[in-house]
């Protein structure tokens, strides 16, 4: 692993989504450097489209911390960027810790973060029990 991976005080997942996907504020989308470190979590479909090809990445809600920084992230005050997104990863970056981002190998399954993610679980669930 490169140094700046090595030194990351947290890590997490993303995966790719499509522009319809990234327009819906419940799916928190994040943008990355070369090294996949994130640079911007937001509820906001970002980068903002200007060309033909913009790629979109959803986050993946989990995380690996490094232990000591477990300790200092639980004193850290709520950052603004936190408060304003409502996302606790901003508090990491907006108090200059980076966050390690990398694109999933497998998706997970659906998330539910809103009554309809819910009926869209429970009926997929129903299908399989057939």
């Amino acid at each position: 692993a490169n140094l700046a991976v090595r030194d990351c005080a947290m890590a997490t997942l993303c995966k790719p989504v499509e522009a319809a996907a990234a327009a819906d504020p419940n799916l928190v989308k994040v943008v990355r450097d070369s090294n996949d470190m994130a640079l911007y979590f937001s509820r906001a479909a970002i980068p903002f489209k200007r060309g033909a090809e913009t790629r979109y990445f959803g986050h993946i809600g989990i995380y690996a911390y490094r232990v000591g920084f477990l300790e200092t992230f639980n004193h850290l005050e709520p950052h603004e960027l936190e408060l304003a997104e409502s996302l606790e990863q901003l508090r990491a970056l907006g108090n200059g810790y980076s966050i390690h981002c990398a694109e999933a190998c497998e998706l997970p399954g659906p998330g539910v973060d809103t009554e309809a993610d819910l009926r869209r679980v429970e009926n997929l669930l129903a299908e399989r029990a057939g």
